[in-house]
């Protein structure tokens, strides 16, 4: 049995080396598709939250005009901030 032994424990170490490399790249790649998923969530919420701070401008616009250069410029801040977020 002891000269099994040295053959057994270099089959298993190279089996052990193979198995974690494998499970390593399966896990960094489950990791990185939910870093993806949660990257396009969060850039549709931006969309979202820009897209609705634009309405509530344009609403203040349209209803009054007092400080209407100045909410005039915020609006077209948001618009710039909007075409650089989205991306297609």
């Amino acid at each position: 049995m002891k000269w099994f032994r040295k053959i057994f424990q270099g089959y298993f170490k190279k089996q052990i080396t193979i198995e974690v490399e494998k499970n390593l790249h399966r896990y960094i790649s489950d990791l990185t598709e939910k870093i993806f998923r949660t990257i396009d969530k969060l850039h549709h919420q931006a969309l979202i939250f820009i897209s609705d701070e634009i309405r509530t401008v344009e609403n203040i616009l349209q209803q009054t005009q007092s400080d209407y250069n100045r909410l005039k410029e915020y609006l077209e801040k948001l618009q710039k901030i909007k075409s650089q977020v989205y991306v297609g």
